[in-house]
């Protein structure tokens, strides 16, 4: 991502959310953003979505958390590669950022880990540390957003290959490892 101002420049040892924050061991895959009207946010957990159509397709269509009975795949990679777009996702071309978070446009590649260690941002307001179980949000409250992470089943769907590196309160980016290979 460029740096545009003193706003997007900070100090010390941070991540941000979707950073790969260990290489070793790293496995991404990629798919695509099948959501109709959003975009998949950076380090956000992110589902299979419906079947293609076609019988030789074979595109991987992924979706944001929708309930507690969406298959988790991975989590949204970040990349510098995507222009900064503002606009109506599904109706403006490329719209890569809504409401300040940004993410994957509709019906791009996506790249998601599904084995290693990448920055998430918490959702609890409990907040997380290691050896709590790692849960993703399905279901969006006030303050709290789809696709983020806590440590218990208040509408979040579990995630068991998956723990906590790091101490974090609500909002903070943290880094998780996870194993879905």
């Amino acid at each position: 991502m460029p740096i545009l101002n003193y706003d997007n420049i900070t100090d010390g040892d941070l991540i941000y959310e979707g950073q790969i924050v260990y290489t070793e061991d790293t496995i991404i895959r990629t798919g695509y953003n099948a959501e109709a009207s959003a975009i998949i946010p950076f380090g956000r957990a992110v589902a299979k979505g419906a079947a293609t159509t076609g019988a030789t397709s074979d595109r991987i269509d992924l979706i944001n958390l929708a309930s507690g009975s969406s298959v988790i795949v991975g989590i949204a990679v970040s990349t510098d590669t995507i222009q900064k777009v503002t606009g109506t996702p599904g109706t403006d071309e490329a719209v890569s950022v809504v409401s300040g978070v940004m993410g994957w446009p509709v019906d791009y590649p996506v790249s998601y880990l599904v084995r290693g260690v990448i920055g998430v941002k918490v959702g609890d307001a409990g907040g997380v540390k290691p050896g709590d179980d790692v849960y993703a949000i399905h279901t969006a409250s006030t303050g709290v957003l789809v696709g983020t992470f806590r440590n218990d089943n208040s509408s979040a769907t579990q995630i068991t290959n998956a723990r906590w590196l790091g101490y974090g309160a609500q909002n903070d980016i943290v880094p998780l490892s996870i194993n879905l290979a």
